[in-house]
């Protein structure tokens, strides 16, 4: 691995090095602080750093190897290294598996079969020399670990024979964490040729996934939220735990439903997790049960390394001309649209701190149902809508107000936060039998293109149940929008109670749903591109857009919007979309950036 690569690998492989050298502290402590259990307590280290190693050699597997023979010597490779474990740890309760299979001590016949096993792995895998050289040395190790409890053997040679003993299992130790050092080299550089030099457009998963892990360039986890730390290991444990939770819950239904059996659906859980670093709820969202689904896993974008951090460094390649716009500040955002034209909803009344300042007049333009929402909006956080009716307010806690009494809940609400207040849109009579009280929304991807010009990419329309007080179910239905005519797929939900189901119909209102037109698709697909275009200094948008009595109108853009959802709607991954080729230049213009120090960011970022 050259000089370049080295920063790289340490930061990427930085559970491992301190996995190592913890286990190596730990390991001279004994020594130092000799007793009764050193003994045990080396060879109980020695045995979890060899299932470390095995566990690397089923890293190697999934990731494929060049031929058959390749394949055959790590599947021996794993099995070993599962029995040294199996031994060292069975140690302190039977000396006899102990000296059979040691890797030190008396295991004197399984050199042997390492040698054969090193022999294999550089004659058939592609293994770099800093690779061979740091396996070499592992055996190298083990060999003398092997040999020094025989000196403590002969009689006169020396007066603490029982130290030779001690450095015997040390050494063992030692030659172990080589052994999956040299592993872990291994992987890293298969990784690379697969992620980078091997890459396309249409796997821009895994190569977004790939530089997420090796740039150097994120340091928390937002998502999912843990703190405002990065623990080492978070995402190992993080896979561990969806598989606990999805797997006994899914599986069952997926091999009666499709014929897959649970113990092949383990078995491709742990490949897409290890090759692809998809976890169970990825899996089971998006069908990667199927064969053809699974083989475009690489394709797959996730919330995981998008949100965490993709996203913005992302956008903070485009360059601005002043103030990055903020898509998050409602307020801000109908200026842009007041500005360039385009539809939105009015604003009547802005309410900060107490203070109302109406936008309509007063009080006629207030008299219809009203919707209250805070000015910084994350989903439907915060909304109220009010009815009117005989000239009275209702609030949704059944609370009559008159103008009087409006104004005092409108300012008391804004004494919490910034909010809003608009007119309550209600559905087009072309989509009004797929709601109740929502209103659908509809949400149009659009990404720069190499010109710097928006392009549509996806599009779905979206039943926010949460908003239904009357639906048993707080889902979010959604159908994919196809591009050219504007009509809808079949109707499926982002929960788990829906990831199994597709339906021609709304599942709560039986509407029909597929082949359905979207009404003003035309409009609303101009009202994408021309936000992008007054919001240029942005990447990728999410555009919630809403089809109203009197035509589309925008309701807000997103600038970090979800791609779990969006790919499953579309039953297709991201890498195979027309967005996939536009983020993967992006991206190796990232990876160019990073490799240069050219990076823009963070701090032209507001």
């Amino acid at each position: 691995m050259g000089r370049a690569g080295a920063p790289k690998f340490v930061d990427s492989q930085r559970s491992v090095l301190i996995f190592l050298s913890v286990t190596t502290l730990i390991a001279l402590y004994t020594i130092l602080r000799p007793g009764p259990a050193n003994i045990s307590l080396l060879n109980l280290l020695t045995g979890v750093v060899a299932a470390a190693t095995a566990f690397m050699a089923c890293v190697r597997l999934a990731l494929g190897t060049p031929n058959l023979a390749a394949r055959r010597t790590w599947q021996a490779a794993l099995a070993l290294s599962g029995l040294v474990c199996v031994s060292q740890l069975a140690a302190p309760f039977d000396q006899r598996i102990s000296t059979y299979l040691a890797i030190g001590g008396a295991g004197v016949g399984l050199l042997v079969g390492i040698l054969a096993l090193l022999w294999l792995i550089v004659r058939f895998d592609l293994v770099p020399a800093a690779t061979r050289r740091v396996l070499w040395l592992a055996f190298a190790v083990q060999v003398a670990g092997t040999a020094a409890p025989l000196l403590s053997e002969r009689p006169g040679l020396l007066e603490d024979q029982a130290g030779w003993v001690v450095a015997g299992d040390f050494l063992a130790l030692i030659s172990m964490q080589l052994y999956l050092l040299g592993t872990v080299l291994l992987v890293a550089s298969v990784r690379r040729e697969l992620f980078v030099v091997q890459r396309r457009a249409s796997d821009v998963g895994d190569y977004a996934r790939y530089l997420y892990a090796t740039s150097r360039l994120f340091k928390k986890v937002r998502h999912p939220r843990i703190g405002n730390y990065t623990v080492p290991g978070h995402k190992l444990a993080f896979v561990l735990v969806r598989l606990l939770t999805w797997f006994p819950l899914i599986a069952p239904r997926v091999r009666d439903k499709f014929g897959v059996g649970m113990w092949r659906q383990f078995r491709e859980l742990c490949i897409v997790a290890i090759r692809h670093g998809l976890d169970a709820q990825v899996y089971y969202m998006f069908e990667l049960y199927r064969s053809e689904y699974r083989a475009r896993t690489s394709g797959y974008l996730t919330r995981y390394e998008m949100k965490n951090g993709l996203y913005k460094v992302l956008t903070w390649q485009v360059p601005k001309t002043k103030r990055r716009i903020m898509l998050g500040d409602k307020l801000g955002m109908y200026r842009i649209c007041e500005e360039n034209g385009i539809p939105t909803i009015p604003i009547l009344i802005i309410a900060e701190d107490g203070q109302l300042q109406n936008r309509c007049e007063h009080p006629a333009g207030l008299e219809q149902d009203l919707f209250i929402k805070p000015r910084q909006l994350k989903g439907s956080r915060g909304t109220e809508v009010i009815r009117y009716s005989g000239g009275k307010f209702t609030t949704e806690s059944g609370a009559t107000l008159d103008h009087e009494g409006l104004a005092e809940f409108i300012a008391r609400l804004s004494k919490r936060e910034p909010i809003l207040v608009q007119p309550l849109i209600k559905n087009h009579a072309g989509l009004a039998d797929l709601a109740d009280q929502a209103l659908m929304r509809i949400r149009v991807i659009t990404c720069l293109d190499d010109a710097g010009k928006p392009v549509i990419t996806h599009a779905v329309l979206s039943n926010l149940c949460k908003l239904e007080t009357n639906w048993p179910t707080d889902i979010e239905f959604g159908a994919a929008i196809d591009l050219e005519t504007g009509a809808l797929g079949m109707m499926t939900g982002d929960k788990a109670d829906m990831w199994l189901e597709w339906s021609e119909d709304h599942p709560i209102t039986r509407a029909r749903v597929l082949g359905r037109v979207v009404p003003c698709w035309n409009e609303v697909q101009s009202i994408a591109l021309a936000a992008h275009s007054a919001c240029a200094d942005r990447l990728l948008v999410g555009w919630d857009i809403a089809v109203g009595t009197n035509g589309a109108l925008l309701l807000e853009g997103n600038s970090y919007p979800d791609v779990d959802f969006l790919q499953r709607a579309h039953q297709c991954a991201i890498g195979d979309s027309s967005l996939g080729p536009l983020l993967f230049s992006r991206l190796v213009e990232l990876e160019h950036r990073s490799a240069s120090g050219t990076l823009r960011g963070p701090l032209d970022y507001d």
